[in-house]
């Protein structure tokens, strides 16, 4: 069954090569942004994206002269962009409005947010009753509060005064270069402030059919939802981790067994 499936996927990969298009234009997404604050006992804010929009890395080498080195790097890589620009928070009871991203990162009062996280779920594409659940990616999208400090106080405000008029928008990546947030700089009331503009996630084609087992809906979810859908994407991705090392030891104590390593009884 598996080998059926993979066979299936290479022969709609070509297709789709066939027609410059991408695996990604098969599925529709929805993305959730959390910002995650340092307070355990504080629920995060938890934003939906209105819509995404899809863009292959690959496709736009003509335009990365002159930008950061993490963007020339996803050339190598066989890399769907998904980008979000407008969204609107499930916090509350009521429905809130559709809007453009404006979220103030920098500063940040009482060093209170830890991070942002982004959750992304995908389904194949059908008719306009499609009824295929969403289901989650498994992949972590997490850019960290002091990578974004690091990069506001390098690149934002370089002198450390002055906001660098050079760059309207400014890129940071996470370490990992599948989660990346812009940037742009406004005069606050306390001075120069960094808000964030719009979002992107940077997915592997070969990542789009891999997904978190037991976190799936079909229509629309809530905030607990979101929240929940995140500890089961933590749990299985842990697990997964836990696997891999398990295997890792297991393959290097076969290893020195075949190579007699391992015969303590041996002079």
């Amino acid at each position: 069954m598996p080998n059926r499936k993979a066979r299936l996927l290479d022969r709609l990969r070509r297709k789709l090569r066939d027609k410059r298009s991408t695996l990604a234009d098969e599925f529709d997404f929805k993305m959730y942004i959390l910002f995650v604050f340092k307070d355990p006992t504080q629920e995060p804010l938890i934003f939906e994206a209105e819509k995404v929009a899809l863009w292959m890395t690959n496709n736009a080498e003509r335009d990365l002269v002159g930008r950061s080195q993490e963007v020339k790097d996803l050339i190598t890589r066989d890399t769907v962009q998904i980008h979000a620009m407008r969204w609107f928070a499930l916090n509350s009871n009521k429905m809130d409005p559709v809007k453009n991203m404006d979220f103030t990162v920098w500063p940040n009062p009482k060093d209170s947010i830890s991070c942002i996280e982004a959750l992304c779920f995908s389904r194949w594409k059908g008719s306009k009753k499609n009824k295929n659940p969403y289901k989650l990616l498994s992949q972590r999208f997490v850019l960290r509060y002091y990578e974004i400090r690091r990069h506001v106080r390098e690149c934002v405000l370089p002198s450390g005064k002055q906001p660098n008029t050079n760059k309207r928008r400014e890129i940071v990546f996470n370490p990992t270069l599948n989660f990346a947030i812009w940037l742009s700089k406004h005069n606050g009331p306390r001075g120069i402030e960094a808000r964030l503009t719009s979002v992107m996630l940077c997915v592997p084609q070969a990542e789009l059919t891999k997904w978190t087992p037991g976190a799936q809906f079909v229509n629309c979810i809530n905030f607990d939802r979101v929240a929940q859908f995140q500890m089961i994407l933590w749990k299985d991705l842990a697990s997964r981790a836990r696997q891999k090392r398990s295997e890792a030891k297991v393959d290097l104590k076969s290893g020195l067994v075949a190579d007699g390593l391992d015969d303590r009884t041996a002079p």
